[in-house]
């Protein structure tokens, strides 16, 4: 038997292979998950005739190694190391070896195969004896407790008999520290708020499944002066009022938002859904902003499960039987745990976002053809009724919509600008064309014009995307783009008093020339009055015929910076980052005025989305197992987890102050006291003050008598 007409290969024939350069032989790269190692940019998987060896090669040195996904990625680790000491001593001359090279460091050390291996086993233990998940020790505050136990040890070395749970804390005392860094960097979000001149909220309402509590949302997108995007959370707090009509959730947060200092006007903005209670709510006092993807979800929900929107039709029924057998399917399947013999797991999308619909129809799609060996005679009735070729054909429309919404759900750049060309986008993916299947037609024309009619677009969608230096030409939609100006004109003007700008006016062209004097002279007294009358007349005449002087208009600074930037040809070359805030930071001082309303209209973002990834942490915190945490408990366990770190980052050094610093804090106070006593008490002994009269006297002796108690 040859070489190649093996399954699994030993190392030697690996080897031989690749010194003879078989064309059997394949390096590919492993698809990238969450979970890869990240050693594995440096290697390749080895196959021969496409079957998957127990073999990888180094891709700097050509190194094989025996590797198998039981017993991990420490084979890579290890050849890392060396291969890059050997790659460095290949190339002696590219570089002036450093004083270091040459002795041994002080820095990071090898850490022993042996504790490795027990601290593997004692993580095992702990996920599976505490039920915890596989990535728990991947998180940011595990890997900090970590340190600072590692830290204990190294200074408790010397001591012996150390009881670990001393260290560890009590739940009580948790509980009690959370509310205290609550305060503190509560404090700290204030102070921040107060320095705001413009932002936008973020409002939404879930109900909480296990205990039925209902909590509001709040989340604070602010542009700062370095034109840097920041999104704050206010609170996840429990909604206690007696209703939820528009006027007592209006006086609820604005409750909240004057704790931090913070009042809605008509210049501050409020992102919600599209709900009636939402719009209501903030008709007055503020800007409301609709949600984009509330509308397109809206629309989508209606035209796989309505019959009829404001007594019209949807006619969208082959699209609509076509999903209710898929739904059927899937919820039978997932209920007769048959799914377990399928590649991929089925899943169900959430009332709440139908944008999940999606998933469930691509993951029936790809395991459509395995379902068949499952179903009973029943199901295979309704599975012999669903179009194949229908159901390719709706999943390959509906991934626009889903990338849509991925791009409008980024919480790490401005989105507003975004919407209108996204919109114009879904509505010309919405044509239809001849050879497509009726099913599908139906479905486009159905989109088409609800996205065209329901999808709502304010002011400040267009004067964002007029300021977005890729998107001020319109071309999507140019029927829009003298509207966007004249807003956005209207704007500046509004903005003017707030800059420092140089406000006066200036013509773009020069005064009109004068005439000449000798056109304009009179004639001389000593003529004849007969010729007085005549030159007279004949000026009157030559005045009429002739062109009179055209007056320029005079452009003021505002028009002249608007007309500059639009006719500016300067672009964001890296569209997929799409820092358009770099973009007005950099020409902040040649478009002073339109850069000032970027930071103010950059700060809506297109959906609130951000509120809902708040409520799925919400989710995974309260547990069947954790049904006892408070409300506000929560509302403080999420207002620390999404504000620690960028508060950390601002105010530097501790989080919170701790028992010794509060110590230190009342010393110094209580120093300060006295301080204050004992001049107090010289001020009474000076003679210059023994004029005064005995209630002075009295307040100085009983402020002595204090102090000496204190």
């Amino acid at each position: 038997m040859s070489i190649t007409n093996k399954s699994q290969l030993n190392k030697k024939d690996i080897e031989v292979l690749v010194q003879q350069n078989d064309s059997s032989i394949s390096y590919t790269k492993p698809e990238e998950t969450s979970t890869m190692s990240k050693y594995w940019s440096e290697f390749s998987q080895i196959y021969v005739n496409d079957l998957k060896q127990n073999f990888i090669i180094c891709d700097n040195c050509k190194s094989i190694l025996v590797y198998k996904s039981s017993t991990g990625s420490g084979c890579m680790q290890v050849h890392s190391r060396s291969c890059q000491s050997k790659k460095e001593n290949f190339n002696p001359g590219s570089h002036q070896q450093k004083i270091n090279h040459y002795y041994k460091s002080n820095g990071e050390k090898k850490i022993p195969k042996q504790v490795k291996n027990a601290i593997t086993s004692c993580y095992m233990e702990f996920v599976v004896k505490d039920g915890r998940a596989f990535r728990l020790g991947q998180g940011e505050g595990f890997i900090s407790l970590a340190k600072q136990l590692f830290n204990a040890g190294r200074i408790m070395s010397s001591s012996s008999n150390i009881a670990v749970e001393e260290l560890l804390p009590d739940p009580t005392t948790v509980s009690r520290y959370i509310d205290r860094m609550y305060v503190h960097q509560k404090e700290q979000l204030i102070k921040i708020c107060q320095s705001m001149d413009s932002y936008c909220i973020v409002v939404d309402f879930w109900s909480e499944s296990y205990t039925g509590i209902s909590y509001c949302g709040l989340l604070l997108n602010h542009v700062n002066t370095k034109y840097q995007l920041e999104t704050y959370l206010l609170g996840c707090h429990p909604y206690d009022m007696d209703n939820k009509r528009s006027p007592t959730v209006r006086a609820y947060i604005d409750e909240i938002l004057n704790d931090f200092g913070l009042k809605l006007d008509k210049d501050k903005f409020v992102m919600t859904d599209n709900e009636p209670m939402m719009k209501c709510t903030f008709s007055l006092n503020c800007t409301r902003i609709g949600c984009s993807s509330h509308y397109v979800n809206k629309q989508l929900q209606h035209a796989f499960t309505s019959t009829e929107i404001d007594k019209e039709p949807v006619n969208c029924e082959l699209a609509q039987n076509m999903f209710n057998d898929t739904k059927h399917i899937v919820a039978t399947v997932r209920r007769m745990h048959k799914q377990q013999k399928l590649s991929k797991k089925l899943i169900l999308y959430s009332d709440t976002r139908f944008s999940g619909a999606y998933e469930m129809l691509i993951v029936f799609n790809e395991v459509f053809n395995e379902l068949a060996n499952l179903l009973d005679s029943r199901l295979l009735l309704t599975y012999a009724t669903i179009d194949k070729n229908l159901l390719d054909d709706i999943c390959e429309f509906l991934s626009t919509f889903d990338a849509s919404f991925e791009i409008l759900s980024d919480s790490q750049r401005p989105t507003l600008h975004r919407v209108l060309p996204l919109k114009q986008l879904l509505i010309n993916k919405c044509c239809i064309k001849g050879d497509e299947l009726e099913g599908l037609k139906q479905v486009k024309h159905f989109l088409g014009k609800q996205l065209d009619e329901k999808w709502q677009i304010s002011d400040e969608h267009l004067i964002a995307t007029l300021m977005h230096p890729n998107l001020k030409h319109f071309q999507m939609c140019p029927h829009l783009k003298d509207r966007a100006i004249s807003l956005l004109k209207e704007k500046m003007f509004k903005c003017q008093h707030v800059l420092s700008t140089n406000t006066s006016t200036v013509a773009y062209s020069s005064s009109p020339p004068t005439t000449s004097s000798t056109s304009t002279s009179l004639p001389s007294s000593s003529s004849p009055s007969i010729n007085t009358n005549s030159s007279s007349a004949r000026k009157r005449l030559l005045l009429e015929i002739y062109d009179k002087p055209i007056e320029m208009p005079i452009r003021t600074n505002i028009e002249q910076e608007l007309e500059l930037y639009l006719a500016s040809t300067c672009i964001l070359k890296e569209q997929e980052n799409d820092d358009v805030l770099s973009y007005w930071r950099q020409n902040e001082h040649l478009y002073p005025t339109i850069a000032y309303i970027s930071r103010r209209i950059f700060a809506i973002p297109a959906c609130n989305t951000s509120v809902e990834r708040l409520f799925s942490t919400c989710k995974n915190t309260i547990t069947d197992k954790r049904t006892r945490l408070g409300g506000e408990k929560l509302n403080k366990i999420m207002f620390l987890q999404k504000n620690m770190n960028i508060l950390k980052e601002k105010f530097g050094g501790k989080s919170f102050p701790t028992p010794d610093d509060q110590d230190t804090k009342q010393k110094q106070h209580t120093v300060s006291l006295n301080n204050e006593s004992i001049s107090k008490k010289q001020k009474t002994n000076d003679p210059s003050n023994n004029y005064q009269n005995k209630n002075e006297y009295l307040i100085h002796t009983e402020s002595e008598e204090i102090a000496e108690l204190i």
